[in-house]
């Protein structure tokens, strides 16, 4: 861990707020900074490569055709990631639109949407070069029982995929594994039990508690919304040996509360902000 006091700062989607998401560039740039975290998504093409990419599909907001004409909200869902071959899914390599919630990402020109191996050894041959440690890798399976042999396999052939990529990059013991859908978890669970999961949460009418008995074991951690954290769930977590994990809070008031509630993993757009915020403080 960087010297952040005792919170561990995750990158969310690399540096959202200065760079596009989910890139090589994004990446090492919150290497760079220092994070203690890189959070990113993953997803699965039609050769059952590990992509890095929030949707299974080229979201309108961060991609273009490969003329570099616009995509619309209703082509994206068309544009299926788990049907493209490696020619295709390269077409997409065009600089991203301007994001219309992230005005500020610097407009770079990078691979929008690298395989895991591509980002892995990026970061890894920059942290080489620096001579800093890597940072912890924290990775979400994007997956939803609509979506299987539609945007996806299977759960059990999904993880067994990712599974074979994630031993292969040597990354099991340097890892979180996060996922929306206990499927995922569960399947993780039985075919790689020391692999450290943590199951995330946008559901407010639902308890800690409750949201973790669809879970056939205690895991590593649970990540909810941050708007959604109260003492309670602190409260919780910490009697239970539950890592909280929270997402994500950009706004330095939000920062400064989850901090004072006592969250030590943080997951943000802007890394910058927080550790400005733990400086003054120090």
């Amino acid at each position: 861990m960087s010297d952040h006091h005792d919170v561990i700062i995750h990158g969310h989607r690399g540096w959202r707020g200065s760079y596009p998401e989910n890139s090589i560039t994004g990446f090492i740039e919150a290497t760079r900074l220092g994070v203690d975290a890189l959070e990113l998504d993953i997803v699965i093409d039609a050769n059952h490569q590990i992509i890095v990419s929030h949707d299974p599909f080229m979201q309108h907001e961060i991609c273009v055709k490969p003329d570099g004409s616009a995509i619309t909200a209703e082509e994206e869902i068309l544009l299926n990631i788990y049907r493209m071959q490696d020619a295709e899914r390269l077409l997409y390599s065009n600089p991203p639109p301007v994001h219309p919630r992230f005005p500020d990402q610097k407009r770079v020109t990078s691979a929008v949407k690298p395989t895991l191996n591509e980002v892995v050894h990026a970061v890894t041959a920059f942290c080489d070069s620096i001579k800093r440690d890597i940072p912890l890798w924290n990775i979400e399976i994007k997956s939803q029982p609509d979506w299987d042999d539609i945007f996806h396999p299977q759960p059990r052939e999904y993880v067994a995929y990712f599974l074979a990529q994630l031993r292969q990059l040597q990354l099991e013991d340097h890892c979180v594994v996060q996922s929306f859908d206990a499927r995922i978890l569960n399947e993780m669970h039985q075919q790689s039990p020391d692999v450290k999961l943590v199951y995330l949460s946008d559901a407010p009418e639902v308890s800690p508690e409750e949201k973790l008995s669809a879970l056939g074991f205690k895991p590593f951690g649970y990540s909810p919304n941050f708007k959604l954290v109260t003492k309670e769930t602190f409260d919780y977590c910490k009697k239970n040996d539950i890592e909280l994990i929270v997402w994500t809070v950009n706004e330095e008031s939000d920062m400064q509360a989850m901090i004072d509630l006592g969250v030590k993993h943080i997951i943000t757009d802007y890394p910058e902000r927080l550790m400005k915020l733990l400086k003054r403080k120090s």
